[in-house]
């Protein structure tokens, strides 16, 4: 239930942050080809009802055709093991694309939330702008979809493009259910670096037996889902089309920073245990008071990390 408030104030946890109202909303500082996408959250609220918002967002260029692009491209190929000369199938186009892009750094986005606009920091080198907002409201019914708080981007004028925002509100207690995706929901065969590969680009993606019935369930019975992978935030469009097409319940998202001459993709992949620690740790500090229902494979260690998170 979210309890009626008489203040609505919004602040932004950086330095002088900055207040617009809708009669001087300032636009966000995006090209015409560059564009953002928002991964969901969770917010949390304290004993004096104030929500604590997370927003996080990546800004960048699709970089077509460029020079750098055809480079990248077939560093990729190299990193998945493919033939130099074999074509790109539909998929590898589909879910590649995000590693090819040009990430902007240094942009400020403007969002609209709960009728007032907000300036965010400048986005990070890996063009991710990710902050926390505070935020004092009297939640309309309208302006909540099933427990999750929407936002939009104040775009340059003549701009008419639309890219929207969610955050998941949770109460102070309650049920929330992590969950692994790779083997977990989704059949990937992480062991198997050849299967882990196809599986990941060439093919698509299958759900785990039985496992969307019991998230259904568990979402029927009032849980909150938190998606807890090892996949680099570049999988995150073809996973969140997956959760869609396979039926189970939205989620924040959980997920890690990885740049291609970093190391290979399958290296990365096999090292997720810290990753996660950390990041899991991170949410029962947020949530102390909710009950959590942890659920993983043992292909990437879940019940040793999940073993380490418990203790």
């Amino acid at each position: 239930m979210i309890h009626s408030m008489h203040v609505t104030r919004l602040l932004f946890l950086w330095g002088a942050a900055l207040l617009l109202t809708s009669s001087s909303l300032l636009a966000s500082d995006l090209k015409p080809d560059e564009q953002i996408i928002y991964f969901p959250t969770s917010a949390s609220r304290d004993e004096a009802g104030t929500w604590r918002v997370p927003v996080h967002g990546w800004i960048f260029e699709a970089e077509h055709d460029s020079l750098w692009r055809q480079g990248t491209v077939t560093m990729l190929k190299q990193s998945l093991g493919l033939s130099p000369g074999g074509a790109l199938s539909q998929h590898l186009q589909e879910r590649g694309w995000p590693f090819l892009v040009d990430n902007e750094r240094g942009k400020t986005i403007s969002i609209r939330i709960q009728g007032n606009a907000l300036l965010l920091p400048p986005s990070g080198a890996n063009g991710h702008p990710h902050h926390e907002v505070i935020l004092e409201t009297d939640f309309q019914a309208e302006e909540i979809d099933k427990r999750w708080l929407h936002f939009d981007t104040v775009m340059p004028e003549g701009d008419s493009r639309q890219f929207r925002g969610a955050v998941q509100l949770l109460d102070r207690r309650g049920l929330s259910v992590v969950s692994d995706i790779d083997d977990t929901i989704k059949l990937s065969n992480v062991l198997d670096k050849e299967e882990l590969l196809a599986n990941t680009f060439l093919r698509d993606f299958q759900a785990t037996p039985g496992m969307g019935e019991r998230y259904r369930q568990w979402e029927a019975e009032g849980a909150a889902f938190h998606y807890v992978t090892g996949s680099p935030w570049q999988l995150y469009p073809a996973l969140s089309e997956f959760l869609v097409t396979g039926s189970f319940p939205r989620g924040s998202f959980a997920m890690r920073n990885f740049r291609l001459k970093d190391a290979s993709f399958i290296d990365f992949l096999s090292s997720a245990e810290e990753f996660k620690v950390a990041t899991l740790s991170v949410l029962l500090q947020r949530f102390p008071e909710r009950r959590f229902i942890l659920v993983g494979d043992s292909g990437e260690k879940d019940p040793e990390v999940y073993g380490t998170v418990a203790r």
